[in-house]
């Protein structure tokens, strides 16, 4: 095996479509837009065919679906179940934004003026999300006094909020 040929191998990604792998040619340093991950920052670039990220958006699904299977098992009410996986997600929405901050702030990169743009935006959504998790706490409550939930049912809520 030549060196040229070695060296076209690294420069060649497969492309997965209608279930068969196919070769594509690609220069280096140069990712085609259906292409995921960049050379040289510990990704290897990976073609996702439409049935492939199909198959990641059914996979994200099942683990939203998973991260929930208590609240759907549980006995609540349907609304008030909603209303648990709604505060849930906000949540993870505001933990992600927060780390998001974090980055924003250690990115010693990025410009003073670029650094406060960023800053002021992402602390903006933050504050957004926080006013969508109050808002929806609230509903829980009113939603909880309308169903006259007994005290083992208002503890199964606070049980599954904590989570």
């Amino acid at each position: 095996m030549s060196l040229d040929s070695i060296d076209n191998a690294f420069n060649t990604s497969v492309s997965v479509s209608a279930g068969v792998a196919r070769p594509q040619e690609s220069k280096p340093g140069v990712v085609p837009e259906n292409v995921v991950g960049q050379p040289g920052n510990g990704n290897d670039p990976v073609t996702l065919s439409s049935a492939g990220k199909g198959l990641f958006l059914t996979s994200k699904q099942a683990d939203e679906n998973y991260r929930d299977a208590d609240i759907d098992n549980s006995s609540l009410p349907d609304g008030i179940k909603e209303l648990l996986k709604r505060i849930r997600d906000l949540k993870a929405q505001i933990q992600k934004k927060m780390a998001e901050l974090q980055r924003i702030q250690a990115d010693m990169q990025l410009s003073e003026p670029r650094r406060k743009y960023a800053l002021e935006r992402a602390q903006s959504e933050l504050s957004i999300l926080n006013g969508a998790l109050t808002k929806a706490s609230a509903m829980l409550l009113k939603a909880m006094e309308d169903a006259r939930l007994d005290s083992d049912a208002r503890m199964q809520v606070s049980e599954l909020l904590i989570k």
